[in-house]
């Protein structure tokens, strides 16, 4: 099975706010083999990347 992380309504709101304020986004857990994970991205690019996405899906009618 494909692992995958999805966020909605309220605990996807706080975290594009935590994104878009920039820093760097870690993330910490097990792997599928329960070996621990400790990964890091900095996010100074975010806030452009997201006002780009934004701009194109109001352009393109994908969200109001």
């Amino acid at each position: 099975a494909a692992l995958s992380c999805r966020f909605g309504g309220d605990e996807a709101e706080t975290l594009l706010q935590q994104m878009r304020a920039g820093g760097d986004f870690r993330f910490t857990f097990r792997d599928r083999h329960g070996q621990a994970q400790d990964l890091s991205w900095s996010l100074a690019a975010f806030p452009a990347a997201w006002s780009d996405f934004v701009t194109e899906a109001r352009r393109r009618d994908l969200m109001s």
